[in-house]
């Protein structure tokens, strides 16, 4: 009895010390962890608990870290976008001067009879294109704003891939032949279901076709959607100037221009727009330049499988 009652003692001393052990080795890893977040809010955002995965407290400090990187990147985030928004400033008070200085000058001097009725009209086209042009930089201002903030409330459907294309690029005809641009259009011959927003996709035909027409100095442009499989793909080529390899590298990145070879000015946005509206809508664009040579725009959407209720409501949509 004395033996087993001993054997007993014996045991249960070993689970108690094992315990101690145990709670030991916890709070040793608590004083840690506590340590580290101190260090953390004081000046060391970028320190990261170190654990073995056999830890007590190890899924504990592995969601400490995976907050700690999350935090870390929404700070930079913020930080770029801060940045972001002083050059946008900056660039806007620059950029909106002279052509604003041009403008009143125009309608100030039409204002004190300082030119004749035969000029009358031509002064105020140079101040409607000024005041547009104007616009159309606020807007894509705006709009970046509000894409990055997710403010914009697009409405992703299934759409006729095909009909939205044809209509985004019939206005911009007048302008072809206004610039003297040549321009050869194919598209498919049949009904192409993509998930899109109406409003979103002419923006993006509308940031790509600008380009060519006041940045590319091309004589040519083709437009071109096919569709493969199970994709749809639209490609906007034009005979213009290029872009530099180096160039390329950076051309979605917000507020980069390209190279001064180039015609007109930019705000660096319009592309940048482009690649958030495409991704927006689960797509993909992707450049391919040869200096003098050529540009070539690609987007690319998965074809949607439909059921006939829904391809009937697109095509009555369409009458």
């Amino acid at each position: 009895m004395i033996y087993i009652f001993l054997l007993t003692l014996l045991a249960s001393l070993i689970v108690i010390l094992g315990l101690l052990f145990r709670i030991y080795g916890i709070k040793k890893q608590l004083s840690y962890i506590e340590h580290v977040l101190d260090d953390i809010i004081s000046n060391n955002p970028n320190h990261r608990l170190l654990v073995h995965a056999n830890d007590e407290t190890a899924e504990i400090c592995y969601k400490i870290n995976r907050i700690g990187t999350a935090f870390q990147e929404e700070k930079t985030r913020m930080l770029q976008m801060e940045e972001t928004t002083q050059q946008l400033m900056t660039n806007l008070a620059h950029d909106i001067r002279t052509p604003l200085t041009t403008l009143i000058g125009y309608l100030d001097c039409i204002h004190r009879g300082g030119v004749t009725d035969d000029a009358k009209s031509e002064y105020f086209e140079r101040a409607l294109d000024k005041a547009q042009n104007m616009k159309n930089y606020i807007d894509k201002i705006f709009e970046w704003f509000r894409l990055c903030a997710g403010e914009d409330k697009y409405t992703v459907e299934p759409q006729d891939f095909t009909e939205l294309t044809r209509v985004a690029i019939k206005k911009w005809i007048t302008v072809f032949e206004i610039n003297n641009i040549d321009y050869d259009i194919v598209l498919p011959d049949e009904l192409i279901v993509v998930m899109l927003d109406p409003v979103g996709y002419q923006m993006i035909v509308d940031n790509l076709i600008q380009n060519v027409v006041c940045h590319s100095m091309a004589s040519k442009i083709e437009i071109c959607a096919q569709k493969n499989n199970n994709e749809v793909t639209l490609t906007i080529r034009d005979n213009g100037i290029g872009i530099s390899q180096e160039d390329v590298k950076h051309i979605f990145e917000r507020l980069y221009k390209c190279d001064k070879g180039r015609k007109g000015t930019g705000n660096g946005l319009g592309l940048n727009i482009t690649q958030k509206l495409v991704e927006l809508m689960k797509g993909k664009i992707s450049v391919d330049s040869v200096y003098g040579q050529y540009t070539s725009f690609v987007l690319s959407f998965l074809v949607t499988e439909i059921d006939g209720r829904e391809l009937g409501d697109i095509t009555d949509s369409k009458n």
